[in-house]
């Protein structure tokens, strides 16, 4: 049997976003920390070592602040990447959980139909297979069973009339074809 899965490209894509997310939110950060950095110092030594003093203690609590803020933001973009990425298998999931029941149920419509970007389509066509497959064996076993049942009507009649045994033999062979074509077709539902 078949191993059903996500697409294949579902893992990488999700990993490869999740990734430019993180990297993003890190050049922000660095981006944000960086325009914060005086562009002078001073023209002396004195100078730049009082302006790096006093940036050193106002400094680490904005970088602090920046980098907790990207955090956050990186966070909840993962989050919602995850999420946006999980419906493209759960929705699917749930519907075809949906018409398995259905089938389960002597439903064989099979009528699944997921967008293109979702996963499970490979599932979802096997399981339309399967109900047009049983579709057609519950239709022909239909078929089989009323014309087994127009052929006992016409041996009652046979009987009736008084018939000879040729001719009523002939019926009954006829019912025994019918019903190995009826057992045929539901051997064919068991494989």
């Amino acid at each position: 049997m078949e191993a059903f899965s996500a697409r294949r490209s579902y893992r990488p894509l999700l990993f490869i976003y999740t990734v430019v997310i993180v990297f993003l939110g890190a050049a922000l950060a660095g981006a944000a920390v960086f325009l914060f950095l005086p562009s002078h110092l001073g023209d002396s030594y004195g100078a730049v070592n009082s302006a790096i003093r006093d940036m050193e203690q106002v400094l680490a609590a904005k970088v602090a602040g920046i980098y907790a803020i990207m955090a956050v933001f990186i966070a909840l973009a993962v989050v919602v990447l995850h999420l946006f990425y999980s419906h493209r298998i759960a929705g699917p999931a749930y519907r075809l959980s949906r018409e398995a029941e259905a089938l389960g149920q002597g439903n064989f419509k099979g009528n699944i139909r997921f967008r293109k970007k979702d996963n499970l389509t490979d599932m979802a066509e096997s399981l339309n297979q399967v109900a047009s497959r049983y579709r057609d064996s519950v239709s022909i076993m239909k078929d089989r069973i009323a014309a087994i049942e127009k052929q006992t009507g016409s041996i009652a009649q046979l009987v009736e009339r008084g018939e000879s045994a040729p001719v009523i033999e002939r019926s009954v062979q006829d019912i025994n074809m019918n019903l190995k074509n009826l057992t045929h077709a539901v051997l064919e539902i068991r494989t």
